[in-house]
C-alpha cells in the first residue's frame, strides 16, 4: 500500500493574488473563522465574541444599533461610551446596567480630550457637543467657544484639529492650544487641496485624507504665526471612510475601494498586496466575493470599519445593514483571516486593560472581541446566538503533470463538544483548480476527546486536488492537524 503524502501541515493564513494550484507553503484558498499559530494549536476554531452591554433598545426604543463609540479617561473615572444611529449617548456600565445620557449628534467621530468628549455631527453641519463627567454622572452640552462645524477631529500636540465642515468641506480649524472652548475661526485654518475624509496622526505628522490623496502635516504650532509644512499631497493614495483609520506601532492603516493601506508617514504599502489579497478586496468592493454578493462599493451606501488589538487589524465591510466582508490580519506576519457574523460599523479600543469594542450594526448592543482568542464551550456561539462554524479551502495540489489515483484523505483533528451540539466536519473535494463546486467525502468526522486520525474514501480519477472542510453546529473547541492523501500518479499506456 502507497504511503501517504502529506499535503498541509503549516497554515498562515488565507491568500487569493495567484493560482490555486500555486499557493506559497502554508497558505489556504479560503479561511474562514481558523486562526493559525497563535493558540495552542496550528489551526483552531476562533472563539464567539461577547457582549460589553445590555440591549441599548431595552432602555431607548428608538435605538437599533450603535454607530460610534469611545473609551474616555476622565479624572471621575474611566466611561465606556457608545451612541446609537440618532446619535444618543450611553454609557456601557455592564451586561445589566447603563446610563442613558441623552441626545448628542448622530456621529462618526468622536474624541476624548480635557477632560471632555467631544462629539462630532456625522454632516458638519452643526458644532461639536461635549460630555463631562460628575462623579458618576454625565452631562451633554454644547462646545462653547463658538467653534466651527466639523465632521472629523484629531487630537495631536495639545491641539483639537477639526474640519470638513458642510459649507467648506476642504478646511481645518484649530482650537487655542489646551483648550477645546476657545476659537479663531478667522486666522487658525489651513485649506487642503480636496475633500477631507478623516485625520491621522504620527508622532511627528498628521495625515490628512482626502478620498483620493493624503496629505502630510509636518510641525506643531497651527496658523496665523505657524511652523507647518505642508506636502499636498504627500501620497496619491486616500481614505473612503474615517473609521477604517487606525494606529498600529508607528503607523497608520487606512482603507479604500482599492485596498488597506499601511504609511509611516513616508512611505505608504499596500496592506492588501502585502498579504497576498488584492484580488480580493477588489473582487469584494466589486461584488463578486464576500459574505454578501452582488453589490458594488458606493462611497455613500457601504462602511468600511478597522481597529487594532495587539498586533491584529480587524476590519469590516457593510452594505447598510448587510455585512460584505469581515476578517484579522496578523501585522507581524502579512496573515489573512476572514471572521464571519462581525457586523461592525465603528471600532473603539481601551488600552488598559486591552480590549477592541465594536458597535453592532444588527443590534443596539456593544460587543467585545478579544474573547475570540479564548475558545471554550462558554462562547462557542457569538453573542447574538450564531454558532462559531469554522471553514477552510486548500491549496490545490497538482503534484507531477498526469492522471493521478485519489484513493482516500486522511485528516488529523480534534473538535470537542460543548454540550449536545454534535459538531460535525465534513471533507469535500474537487478535481479542478477553477471550481467552486465540491463532492463531500463519507464519513464525516463527529466530536472527539482527543486528537483523531480519520480516514475518508476519494477512489476517483483526477488531475489534481483541492478539499474543503467546514463545520457544522457549534464547538468548544476545534482544532486541525495534518492533511494527507494516498494520491499517486497512474501508470501510463504502453
Amino acid at each position: 500500500m502507497a504511503q501517504p503524502a502529506l499535503l498541509q501541515r503549516d497554515y498562515s493564513g488565507m491568500r487569493r493574488d495567484g493560482a490555486r494550484e500555486s499557493l506559497p507553503k502554508g497558505k489556504l484558498w479560503n479561511l474562514v473563522d481558523f486562526i493559525p499559530e497563535i493558540m495552542d494549536a496550528r489551526l483552531r476554531k476562533r472563539g464567539g465574541y461577547t457582549y460589553a452591554s445590555e440591549d441599548i433598545h431595552a432602555i431607548q426604543s428608538s435605538a437599533a444599533w450603535i454607530n460610534a463609540g469611545i473609551v474616555s479617561d476622565y479624572s471621575a473615572g474611566q466611561s465606556v461610551l457608545a451612541f446609537d444611529e440618532d446619535g444618543r449617548a450611553y454609557e456601557i456600565e455592564s451586561l445589566t446596567g447603563s446610563e442613558n445620557i441623552g441626545a448628542a449628534l448622530a456621529t462618526r467621530d468622536v474624541r476624548f480630550y480635557a477632560d471632555k468628549t467631544l462629539v462630532l455631527d456625522g454632516t458638519g453641519a452643526a458644532g461639536p457637543k461635549k460630555i463631562t463627567r460628575a462623579g458618576a454622572t454625565h452631562t451633554i452640552a454644547n462646545l462653547a467657544g463658538s467653534p466651527p462645524a466639523g465632521t472629523y477631529g484629531l487630537i495631536y500636540k495639545d491641539v483639537f484639529w477639526l474640519g470638513a465642515t458642510a459649507a467648506l468641506p476642504r478646511r481645518t480649524y484649530f482650537a487655542v492650544a489646551g483648550n477645546p472652548e476657545s476659537w479663531d475661526t478667522t486666522t487658525k485654518y489651513i485649506d487642503n487641496s480636496y475633500d477631507v475624509t478623516g485625520y491621522g496622526a504620527l508622532a511627528n505628522a498628521v495625515m490628512i485624507f482626502s478620498t483620493q490623496r493624503t496629505t502630510r502635516v509636518r510641525g506643531s504650532v497651527p496658523p496665523p504665526d505657524s511652523d507647518f509644512q505642508v506636502d499636498d499631497p504627500v501620497f496619491n493614495v486616500g481614505c473612503t471612510d474615517n473609521r477604517s483609520i487606525a494606529n498600529w506601532r508607528d503607523k497608520l492603516i487606512f482603507a479604500n475601494a482599492q485596498g488597506l493601506f499601511i504609511t509611516d508617514g513616508v512611505a505608504v504599502e499596500d496592506l492588501t498586496k502585502l498579504c497576498g489579497m488584492k484580488s480580493w478586496w477588489r473582487d469584494v468592493m466589486a461584488g463578486r466575493e464576500g459574505f454578501a454578493t452582488g453589490t458594488a462599493y458606493t462611497i455613500s451606501g457601504f462602511s468600511i470599519a478597522g481597529g487594532v488589538f495587539d498586533d491584529y487589524y480587524f476590519y469590516t465591510i457593510m452594505n447598510g445593514s448587510t455585512l460584505v466582508d469581515s476578517g484579522m490580519i496578523d501585522l507581524g506576519k502579512f496573515s489573512w483571516i476572514r471572521l464571519a457574523n462581525i457586523d461592525s460599523v465603528f471600532f473603539f479600543e481601551r488600552r488598559y486593560p486591552q480590549e477592541l469594542f465594536f458597535g453592532r450594526r444588527g443590534a443596539a448592543r456593544v460587543a467585545k472581541l478579544s474573547d475570540i482568542f479564548v475558545p471554550a464551550s462558554a462562547n462557542k456561539a457569538d453573542a447574538d446566538g450564531t454558532a462559531v462554524q469554522p471553514l477552510l479551502e486548500t491549496p490545490f495540489w497538482m503534484g507531477e503533470p498526469g492522471d493521478k489515483t485519489a484513493q482516500r484523505v486522511y485528516l488529523g483533528y480534534d473538535i470537542r463538544d460543548a454540550a449536545s451540539d454534535n459538531p460535525i466536519l465534513t471533507v469535500s473535494y474537487t478535481s479542478s483548480p477553477e471550481s467552486s463546486s465540491y463532492t463531500a467525502l463519507t464519513p464525516t468526522l463527529v466530536e472527539t476527546t482527543t486528537y483523531q486520525r480519520s480516514t475518508m474514501l476519494l477512489d476517483a480519477s483526477v488531475r489534481g486536488l483541492g478539499l474543503k472542510v467546514a463545520q457544522t453546529n457549534a464547538s468548544s473547541d476545534t482544532r486541525l492537524y495534518d492533511i494527507e492523501s494516498d494520491l499517486q500518479p497512474r501508470e501510463r499506456s504502453r
